[in-house]
């Protein structure tokens, strides 16, 4: 059996990179081949961000007194997200750096790219690893489903970024921008598939996730929005009689009353709270993406950037979702209008939409692994 390397944002402590991570990996092996994520630490020095003083002693601080004050809060969600990884992924052995990677590159048969935002260089800043530079020029490299993470690319990253997708065999991105991207780069071809975390079903995922503690109904708020998306939601639960819930939060957040911050929710928890909510403010592509593929009623939160609000287009539209919206700041909004409208959704139509664009994705991952 062939043995396939994906490289992706798979370690980081973020809901969202794990399921894209899990999908690319469980749609590898679907298609008959061994699939492995390369253990590329990410952020290395590579990606080293200049925090200032008051942001570090903050975040510090914060960490410090989840784990004195409130029980290891922080210590559970680290420990959530870890047997996770060591529970779902096949990793490789780990590289610690861009050095250790390139002095030292692993072999496979074939190298995969994708999926999420492995190509936007606010995050990778150029890390020519997530374009597989390290690998001798006779081996296969494809991408599924990677994401540039913005309408369009930075001049200063341009050239490198034309070489380096110029050596893959067969190209594929998360979003239609992607498409254009890649053609204005190279001239060649590229073809948009779905997220990965598609890849599984509801059940599929349903069978990771772990059902939440509280017996009470309640709404779902995660991803950006603030105390627009907060006010939202107080009177919505105020209208419903649910409990609203939020993960991830400061240790502040914690004493809040009128929403429960749940400071140390793993991937599983994640994806409990997302299938058992009776609605969901999603401020975020995954958050989005995992909503539909739960049929749970829900909005996507925009705010007034089009290069954030793009990924979450992208995805309403592809399964006919793209008027279930808010914008950070729109007035006179309706809640009873707001809860209403998505509990009327076609789910059915919707899941025949995310089947097909499954299997196109399928097709396509299929294609680029055998040829």
């Amino acid at each position: 059996m062939k043995k396939v390397g994906i490289i992706t944002l798979h370690g980081i402590h973020n809901y969202g990179s794990f399921i894209q991570a899990y999908g690319t990996q469980v749609a590898v092996e679907r298609c008959g081949y061994e699939a492995e994520i390369i253990n590329y630490r990410y952020p290395n020095s590579f990606h080293k961000l200049n925090k200032s003083l008051r942001s570090s002693l903050f975040h510090f601080i914060n960490i410090l007194l989840k784990d004195l004050l409130l029980g290891g809060k922080n210590y559970l969600l680290n420990k959530r997200y870890n047997d996770c990884f060591k529970e779902y992924y096949n990793l490789s052995k780990e590289y610690y750096s861009y050095e250790a990677i390139h002095n030292d590159p692993p072999q496979y048969d074939i190298y995969l790219a994708g999926s999420d935002q492995i190509w936007r260089h606010f995050f990778t800043k150029g890390d020519g690893t997530f374009f597989m530079d390290f690998v001798s020029k006779e081996k296969k490299i494809i991408s599924f489903s990677s994401s540039f993470g913005r309408l369009s690319l930075n001049d200063f990253y341009k050239e490198k970024y034309a070489n380096w997708l110029r050596r893959f065999q067969h190209l594929s991105v998360r979003e239609p921008s992607g498409v254009d991207i890649v053609q204005s780069l190279t001239g060649q071809d590229a073809i948009c598939t779905i997220d990965p975390s598609f890849m599984l079903t509801k059940e599929e995922w349903g069978e990771i996730a772990k059902v939440p503690k509280t017996k009470r109904k309640f709404i779902f708020i995660y991803g950006f929005g603030g105390e627009y998306v907060d006010n939202l939601a107080k009177q919505m639960g105020i209208f419903t009689g649910y409990d609203i819930i939020r993960t991830n939060g400061n240790f502040l957040d914690y004493f809040k009353r009128d929403i429960h911050y749940v400071l140390d929710a793993g991937p599983k928890e994640w994806l409990g709270y997302i299938q058992n909510a009776e609605f969901i403010f999603a401020g975020s592509f995954h958050g989005t993406a995992l909503a539909i593929n739960f049929n749970r009623p829900f909005v996507a939160v925009y705010n007034d950037k089009q290069d954030h609000n793009f990924r979450q287009e992208n995805i309403l539209n592809q399964v006919g979702l793209n008027g279930y919206t808010i914008t950070i700041g729109e007035k006179n909004i309706d809640i009873y209008k707001l809860l209403d409208k998505p509990q009327h959704i076609d789910w059915i139509k919707v899941n025949k939409q995310i089947a097909i664009k499954r299997e196109c994705a399928m097709r396509y991952l299929r294609e680029a692994l055998d040829n």
